[in-house]
């Protein structure tokens, strides 16, 4: 009786997480990072995706379908990109630390390679409905 309730517990909790990642996906492709305000000791795993307006971070774990931070594209630079210290964010395959500004509001971020390129690209490139940008 036991293992059969921890057995529907355990279905639960994966049917949920399942759930809330396809409702924060949105349709669109999500990818894992890890991240931090600077000056902090310790990396929050998270989903991140884009918007046409912001790049849009959540919480890995939890149960809140609210973005812990939104970096919008038109008021973002990218301060600085480079390989991460020994054992920081050991889940993130092919690691690149990013240090983003938006407004004066900071963050670093651990991303897989391929998605630092996919930031980079979607950072540098116009919001639909926008004039092209002109280097």
């Amino acid at each position: 009786m036991v293992a059969a309730g921890a057995a529907v517990l355990l279905v639960l909790a994966l049917l949920g997480t399942y759930l809330r990642r396809r409702l924060i996906a949105a349709g669109a492709p999500m990818f894992v990072c890890a991240y931090r305000r600077p000056g902090r000791a310790s990396w929050r795993y998270g989903l991140a995706r884009f918007e046409s307006e912001h790049l849009v971070v959540f919480p890995l774990s939890g149960a809140t379908l609210q973005p812990s931070h939104r970096v919008s594209r038109t008021g973002m630079a990218l301060l600085h990109a480079g390989e991460p210290a020994r054992g920081q964010a050991p889940l993130v395959e092919d690691p690149v630390v990013v240090a983003l500004s938006d407004s004066g509001r900071q963050l670093e971020m651990v991303l897989p390679r391929d998605s630092y390129t996919a930031v980079r690209s979607w950072h540098e490139a116009s919001p639909p409905g926008w004039p092209p940008r002109v280097a």
